[in-house]
């Protein structure tokens, strides 16, 4: 018999992003306090296919 996972509520918190060349990061914020973080680099070519948010 398969068991079924809890459900989980909707998420309360805003994720962004931030770029700028080959380095980047996605932060998670509630109540306009930052409460995680994550970055990143490229390692290859940026797609064609990303836009830049103006």
């Amino acid at each position: 018999m398969r068991r079924q996972a809890p459900a989980v509520p909707p998420m309360q918190h805003a994720i962004q992003h931030q770029a700028h060349d080959a380095k980047g990061g996605f932060s998670i914020g509630q109540a306009s306090q930052r409460v995680a973080e994550m970055t990143c680099q490229r390692t290859g070519p940026r797609p064609s296919s990303w836009t830049t948010p103006d």
